[in-house]
């Protein structure tokens, strides 16, 4: 693949991969390779292979592929790619999260490119397999040359070799690439893995992100909304079985911002849809939002623990295992929960009633004000009015400004992000990303203010909870307080930040920017033309 990232061990063997000649008979092959290169046959091996990656495909796309081999002898994770071995690992079980991996450097590197997302089987095959080697004197392998029969659901295999070449022995190299040349074994340009993917047809590729799509600026508003708001749709069912199942904290994650984004547009495309049909789905999403709101704020919890710990001393630290025990316990409730209300008729009904309002074809004619205007006169208002609502909110905040005042405005910041972000193809990519950033540096403020005043009530309740279950003892009560201090003093900070942050957002080049790209050639009013000033 183009643009691949480098391996953690570009000075592993080198791997290469050869195919096997349907004209030539097998044994002959063999006799004339162990002849002419001097190889010795070790006992053949029956291998059954489990092909993972994660969900975005984080080891397919920087050209590698990991498989999980269980034989009669042992268990290995192997991970080879960009024409070397990188890694082959013994392992007691199918690893499913990063935490999962032997602890080596390989095994981070591994996590470093997994992140947060778990392995998932991709594709399961079996393997007949004759091995031969190449030794010095010694008895020093110099290279390896597996006979390979793979085969997925017992259908035909395929059959290939693999050559594995130990480094700095070139000339055994040399002498078996002749000879498989002499016997008619072309070499193959990538891993037969992808030869297995394709005959299974698993996606090796990830999903297209969610805004995937280009807007024509003339486009009717209703058209634009109905393809925006079916996207989101798409990538709401694409994480639905994830979410239902639990593989990984990303796809309730991605669910979820998928359910705000469709509910932040259904708010904001005000006079594109009728109301009253309107109404009914507001109401569905936003029960969306809060079914899962439960599940995922512990997931949070469980993914920054590791965080709160490292901020205490490391005796109040290992303390904070007994809420992570606490945590699972209730997360696994939650979960269950939730995949019971998502596996349910309700949100079968919400999607598939959604899925035809959105398909309908737009009406010639529209009495709706906004319905039938260009995306861009629409988009272009709507966003030029919420940026003058940052404006206004960011500067009546004072140092005595109550907590909500904040709160108000990151959701204010929340919803111009997702404008910005629904419509960013109808203005000059640049511009986009400019403001895009500096709108994200105020909300990164905003929220890490919002979040520290959050998780100190949830610890707080955490402490009550665990007191309740038997499960609060004086070190994780002591551990507990100490941390919600430490949040107590870190909210002081981000707050005395926030005049900073805002300052740079509306800073005269943000402020002309935005004009320039959204402000109507008309203003709504007087105030408009001096409310940015």
């Amino acid at each position: 693949m183009s643009g691949a990232k480098r391996g953690p061990n570009q000075r592993g063997p080198q791997v290469l991969f050869y195919a096997v000649p349907a004209r030539i008979r097998l044994k002959e092959l063999v006799c004339r390779l162990v002849g002419a290169c001097g190889l010795h046959e070790l006992p053949a091996q029956r291998r059954h292979c489990t092909y993972l990656d994660t969900f975005d495909r984080a080891i397919l796309q920087t050209d590698g592929v990991l498989i999980y081999l269980e034989s009669e002898q042992d268990k290995h994770l192997l991970w080879r790619g960009q024409g070397r071995l990188q890694a082959s690992l013994p392992i007691e079980s199918q690893p499913r999260m990063a935490d999962d991996l032997p602890p080596s450097r390989v095994g981070r590197e591994l996590a470093k490119r997994m992140g947060i997302r778990a392995l998932l089987p991709l594709l399961q095959t079996r393997q007949s397999l004759r091995r031969f080697v190449k030794l010095d004197d010694e008895d020093k392998t110099l290279l390896r040359l597996d006979l390979i029969d793979e085969s997925v659901d017992h259908k035909r295999p395929h059959r290939y070799l693999a050559v594995e070449s130990m480094i700095g022995y070139p000339k055994a190299l040399k002498d078996l690439r002749d000879g498989l040349a002499r016997c008619g074994c072309r070499p193959l340009p990538r891993d037969p893995s992808h030869d297995l993917f394709t005959d299974a047809d698993v996606a090796t590729q990830p999903a297209p992100p969610w805004n995937d799509y280009q807007l024509l600026p003339g486009e009717r508003a209703d058209v634009a909304a109905r393809l925006i708001l079916g996207k989101l749709r798409q990538e709401m069912q694409r994480n639905l079985d994830g979410t239902l199942k639990d593989l990984d904290s990303e796809f309730l994650h991605d669910f979820r911002v998928s359910v705000r984004r469709t509910r932040s547009l259904l708010g904001q495309i005000k006079g594109v849809f009728p109301q009253r049909r309107l109404q009914r789905f507001s109401e569905a999403f936003a029960w969306l939002g809060s079914i899962t709101g439960p599940t995922r704020d512990l997931d949070v919890y469980l993914l920054t623990l590791p965080d709160y710990q490292a901020r205490l001393p490391s005796q109040q630290g290992e303390a904070l295992g007994a809420l992570r025990d606490y945590l699972v316990q209730h997360q696994k409730s939650e979960q269950r929960a939730l995949a019971k209300l998502l596996g349910g008729a309700r949100y079968k009904k919400l999607m598939d009633d959604w899925g035809v309002f959105l398909a309908e074809p737009p009406p010639l004619r529209s009495h709706l004000p906004n319905a039938a205007l260009p995306v861009v006169e629409v988009a272009g208002r709507r966003i030029w009015k919420l940026f003058r609502r940052v404006i206004r909110e960011g500067r009546a905040i004072s140092a005595q400004s109550p907590p909500e005042d904040l709160h108000e405005l990151r959701k204010s910041c929340k919803k111009l992000r997702y404008l910005l972000e629904f419509f960013k193809g109808l203005y000059p990519e640049a511009d986009i990303k400019l403001l895009v950033a500096e709108l994200k540096q105020l909300q990164d403020n905003l929220g890490d203010y919002q979040d520290l005043a959050v998780q100190q009530a949830s610890f707080e309740g955490f402490r009550g909870g665990m007191e309740k279950e038997a499960m609060l003892t004086e070190r994780v009560d002591a551990a507990l307080v100490h941390l919600v201090e430490l949040l107590a003093e870190r909210e002081a900070e981000v707050r005395k930040e926030f005049d900073e942050h805002f300052r740079r957002f509306e800073a005269k080049p943000v402020r002309r920017l935005f004009a320039s790209l959204f402000k109507p050639s008309k203003a709504d009013s007087p105030e408009d033309a001096q409310q940015v000033e």
